[in-house]
């Protein structure tokens, strides 16, 4: 009786633990959490994503922080004219991935996270056959990391723009011959 209820209750602590260490997907918009760094006249971060993409010299990054070591699967997400093939670095891993009319959604790899930061995504078009390389939406990363840092609940406008600073003082009614501020930051 007690080998079973230590079987049933082994069981059950498995399940449980496999049940809670599961991957969750979040979805990195490129809208708030891109950038284009090399020849920005190929390439355009909008509200809906990375458009008017046309220029194979164009560099697109998308900076995401993880909070522990960790494995995690990354997917592409947006949509394409022809085919177009996109070289994609991350962590010092380069993989072509290549799309077909009107792609959804295509698994990039697994990549391993050896310690916590920000980690940059590179997206390079390599060829296309349409206009533009494509629309691209967004990164899926699958990851049990629940403290992944990326814009995703407000709006793009405040998360690309940066900080706000209000700085303000009282002037005096005298005649004033210089000012001197300090802000510590």
């Amino acid at each position: 009786m007690k080998k079973n209820l230590f079987v049933l209750l082994t069981f059950i602590f498995l399940s449980i633990n496999f049940v809670f260490a599961q991957d969750k997907s979040y979805e990195v918009r490129l809208s708030g959490n891109a950038y284009v760094t090399s020849h920005p006249m190929g390439a355009i971060i909008t509200p809906n994503g990375l458009e008017k993409w046309t220029d194979s010299r164009s560099v697109i990054q998308t900076y995401i922080y993880f909070s522990q070591p960790q494995t995690i699967k990354l997917s592409i997400k947006g949509s394409t004219e022809g085919h177009s093939t996109f070289l994609v670095s991350f962590q010092n891993k380069k993989v072509k991935v290549e799309v077909h009319d009107n792609f959804m959604e295509i698994p990039v790899g697994k990549f391993k996270i050896k310690k916590p930061g920000y980690y940059p995504v590179t997206l390079q078009g390599l060829r296309k056959t349409g206009n533009e390389f494509g629309r691209i939406v967004s990164f899926i990363v699958q990851t049990n990391d629940e403290h992944l840092v990326y814009v995703h609940d407000f709006s793009d406008y405040f998360a690309r723009r940066g900080p706000s600073v209000h700085l303000n003082y009282n002037m005096p009614n005298d005649t004033i011959e210089w000012f001197y501020n300090e802000v510590t930051v």
